[in-house]
């Protein structure tokens, strides 16, 4: 009867041992599973981080841009505005020259000569 128990306890301790292998392998794997998807939210943290820059320094970037082109634009307006500033007022001069009608005008220097001029 020893023998029969000796037996069944083998089979049983056996039994047990795969059990418990079954389960550590379970466990590694389980534990693989959990460092890999760690990783993966640490890599997804830093690839959010990256693009949360990015984005901030892409905004920055385009409020220059947007900052710089309206200044250029008033930069070409001013410039525009003077040259015509300049034309006008030779326009101004070239009507007055080409409308001017003939009027009398006497020049009058140092009170003692006297010039008379008509038409």
């Amino acid at each position: 009867m020893s023998s029969y128990i000796e037996s069944a306890y083998s089979i049983e301790h056996r039994r047990l041992q795969q059990i418990v292998t079954k389960c550590q392998q379970e466990l590694n794997e389980a534990t693989s599973r959990l460092c890999k998807r760690r990783h993966e939210i640490e890599n997804a943290s830093d690839v959010f981080q990256e693009h949360m820059l990015r984005g901030q320094m892409e905004q920055k970037k385009s409020e220059e841009e947007r900052v710089e082109h309206a200044r250029a634009e008033a930069e070409k307006i001013r410039v525009q505005l003077n040259g015509q500033g300049k034309l006008v007022y030779l326009f101004v001069a070239l009507k007055q020259l080409l409308f001017m009608r003939p009027v009398p005008v006497t020049l009058r220097m140092d009170e003692e000569r006297i010039y008379p001029f008509q038409n």
